[in-house]
């Protein structure tokens, strides 16, 4: 006999009950799973549960009426039944594996699936790492062997774009020496104060640069030019009037500067 008084649910106390006693309410004990070989027995206004499966769960299977369910996967994922039914377990999970819902349909347990040269998934014990082939943050450099800008890429192009195109004005300091860094864009412009040196740096094969050089308020500034080789086989002459000033285009090719000059703007 086991010498346990239970509350019936209504404040009412009930006398001890023993092992196979049916009584709303009550929890009693038969052989099962006190250490002892004893099995619970377990009523709740209904159906008696005499034995349940070995790691299960107890769940309602109806109105008043328990049932235990089939054995839980160890590390598996506890799954609800919903009414009428005993909870389930989905499989043991492994390295990556995430529980993904499915509408109007039990869930299922699987991995991502990576997409070869877009998105590279990396799983791990309690992990999973998403990352790309190559780095795409600002200050990185990746490369890419077409590219279509506003516009699909093209066959054999390397870069094709729909609307224009353009590198920023960059100012230059002037001074006696003026350093230009085709780094610093494409498109250059300084006012003289004075005669000039001009030096530059980074060009690129195939590069394409302009400089616009501006006279001061005094004007008759000149320059001195690093190794061009200029159109009509000389270096231009400046406009010197006050105010006024010149276009300079170059292109590099086979590491020479070919240039040419449009004058008095």
């Amino acid at each position: 006999m086991i010498s346990r008084a239970f509350s019936s649910g209504f404040g009412r106390a009930s006398a001890p009950v023993r092992a196979g006693d049916r009584a709303d309410g009550a929890v009693l004990q038969q052989p099962g799973h006190d250490g002892l070989g004893r099995h619970p027995l377990l009523r709740v206004r209904g159906t008696a549960l005499a034995s349940g499966t070995s790691g299960g769960v107890l769940g309602y299977t109806g109105t008043g009426t328990l049932a235990s369910s089939a054995l839980l996967t160890a590390n598996g994922v506890l799954l609800g039944g919903g009414a009428g039914a005993t909870p389930t377990a989905l499989g043991a999970m492994t390295n990556g594996q995430l529980v993904i819902g499915s509408t109007s349909a039990s869930p299922v347990v699987a991995a991502l699936t990576q997409t070869a040269n877009q998105v590279i998934v990396t799983n791990a014990a309690g992990s999973i790492t998403l990352s790309t082939p190559q780095s795409i943050a600002t200050a990185s450099t990746p490369q890419f062997l077409r590219l279509g800008l506003n516009q699909a890429a093209d066959s054999s192009a390397r870069m094709a774009a729909t609307g224009q195109y353009f590198s920023t004005n960059y100012a230059l300091s002037d001074g006696a020496t003026i350093a230009l860094d085709w780094d610093n864009g494409n498109v250059q412009y300084v006012t003289l104060a004075g005669n000039r040196t001009f030096t530059f740096a980074n060009p690129k094969q195939g590069g394409r640069y302009v400089i616009f050089v501006k006279q001061d308020g005094t004007g008759t500034r000149t320059l001195t030019w690093p190794t061009i080789t200029w159109s009509g086989g000389s270096a231009p002459v400046l406009t010197t009037t006050i105010d006024k000033g010149d276009i300079i285009a170059l292109v590099y090719i086979n590491s020479v500067y070919y240039g040419s000059s449009v004058a008095n703007f």
